[in-house]
């Protein structure tokens, strides 16, 4: 699906013909599902059902779809669906041996996964799907490119749900939501194609304005197409989040932790901070089948269960993450304690529609109930929590001896110089600083920023609600040199 909306948007294509390797019915179904999916992001293109591949000679039953289309086309895109590496290194076998190349474009769409994954263009920026073009080719972009798939309305305004993702819960929502409002604000993006290489450029610029009482802050992103933008501003934002916000409310505060706590907190939840192992050569979080504790709800758990890490979320967390949030409702906390109570109970949703699993445990504290959880669920399963007391209990629990392991995981770097023995140590290390250069950081960067303007969009609602007057201000806006215009940072719903 995403696919084919960015070949659209980019190559001004007007047919799309759906052929695969699979059986006849299943390629039907497929053009069927594609051809609902741009109906709904008003995407004016015919599509049609083209043919199954031959399993036994691919190569050639491509070069003989494409022979038999030329004469139907102008000008030829032949592009396969990133699912299905075998046909795609099929499309590059065939794309040698063409006679003809003028006319005939050999387009791959790249993706970077990370929690982007599952989402579908046009709810990802354009950084994190890359149009990639095999020789022989030179055909340039549409020098005025179409207007993307936008038109339908904004996601949340639709309840979550569109025909290429059923319904989102609704952080992750918004999330998709924003980076949709982000591609129409760069509507303008010109893409030069040339022989192996596609290079994007917006002709915009971006940026992102955190006023705290009346001190502006500016984190200039710069062009949203690049990869190292998003990293640069997920280190800024992250600096903001950190240490310019509990400022904020410094004279008021007197909530359960402290307001630096609270902030890396935020950054933890959101991604600008990522945990990732001690030892260069450890094992990701959730590799292995891990329990995690309510600290880790908080800490940002949601978004390593979107890149397919095995959780599996303990009743005693749903009930303390449940209470916090009823506790921190009915009374008037400080604003950012409410924030992060608020996110720990909406993860919840996000972590059963990432394919988290409940395992039933006591309705107790979580230190206390993880070790009671039955005995063969807790066999050959990890683990993991930030509370160092905890893991130290767990640890001299005979619990210990039957699961495979118990994770800590430290809030700063410092927490690995000299971490207690018998454990398997993480970091949470800030996702902006060591990215550049990587496509996995460049989109865990880019979902981390989003998903940080959207929890301080919710702030500044929650601040104007509990404190009588609005001392923080979120904004995003696009320069594409007509002059700047907002771009709506989407809030979730409050009180």
């Amino acid at each position: 699906m995403s696919l084919a909306v960015r070949v659209w948007e980019t190559l001004g294509t007007d047919h799309v013909y759906v052929a695969g390797g699979r059986s006849v019915e299943a390629v039907m179904n497929a053009a069927e599902a594609l051809r609902s999916y741009l109906r709904a992001q008003d995407v004016d293109a015919s599509v049609e059902f083209a043919g199954a591949i031959s399993g036994d000679d691919p190569v050639n039953a491509i070069r003989r779809l494409v022979a038999g289309l030329r004469g139907k086309c102008g000008f030829l895109v032949v592009s396969p669906s990133p699912a299905s590496r075998r046909l795609a290194t099929a499309v590059g076998l065939a794309a040698r041996g063409l006679p003809e190349p003028q006319g005939v474009a050999i387009v791959l769409l790249d993706f970077l996964w990370g929690p982007w994954s599952g989402l579908p263009y046009p709810y990802v920026p354009r950084a994190v799907e890359p149009l990639l073009v095999l020789p022989p080719t030179g055909r340039e972009a549409l020098s005025e490119p179409r207007k993307p798939a936008m038109a339908r309305g904004d996601l949340v305004s639709r309840g979550c749900k569109d025909p290429g993702l059923g319904g989102l819960p609704p952080l992750r929502c918004r999330v998709a939501e924003l980076a949709r409002r982000l591609n129409a604000a760069t509507v303008g993006a010109h893409v030069y194609i040339e022989h192996e290489r596609v290079w994007i450029r917006c002709n915009c610029r971006a940026a992102i304005k955190l006023s705290l009482n009346n001190t502006v802050h500016r984190i200039n992103l710069g062009d949203p197409c690049s990869h190292e933008a998003w990293c640069s501003a997920a280190a800024r934002l992250a600096e903001l989040v950190e240490h310019v916000l509990p400022q904020l409310y410094q004279s008021r505060h007197g909530g359960r932790h402290s307001l630096e706590g609270l902030a890396q907190q935020l950054a933890l939840f959101t991604g600008l901070r990522r945990i990732e192992p001690c030892n260069p050569s450890g094992e990701e979080l959730g590799s292995a089948r891990t329990i995690v504790d309510t600290s880790l709800v908080y800490a940002g758990i949601h978004n390593y269960a979107y890149t397919g890490a095995r959780i599996l979320l303990p009743y005693c967390a749903i009930v303390e993450v449940t209470r916090r949030y009823a506790e921190s409702a009915k009374r008037t906390v400080e604003p950012l304690e409410g924030l992060t109570d608020l996110l720990a109970y909406t993860a919840l949703e996000e972590l059963e529609y990432a394919g988290a699993s409940v395992a039933p445990s006591p309705a107790t504290d979580c230190d206390i109930a993880i070790p009671d959880i039955d005995p063969l669920i807790l066999n050959g399963t990890v683990l993991a929590t930030r509370d160092t007391g905890a893991a130290s209990f767990w640890q001299r629990h005979p619990a210990s001896r039957i699961a495979a392991g118990i994770a800590l995981v430290h809030d700063a770097e410092q927490g690995c110089r000299s971490p207690p023995r018998g454990m398997e140590h993480y970091a949470a290390r800030r996702t902006g600083e060591n990215c550049q250069g990587s496509r996995l950081g460049a989109s865990w960067a880019s979902y981390a920023v989003l998903q940080a303007l959207v929890a301080l969009k919710t702030l500044e609602r929650i601040d104007a609600e509990r404190m009588g007057r609005g001392r923080l201000s979120v904004e995003m806006v696009v320069d594409c040199g007509d002059g700047a215009v907002g771009v709506q940072v989407p809030a979730l719903p409050v009180g």
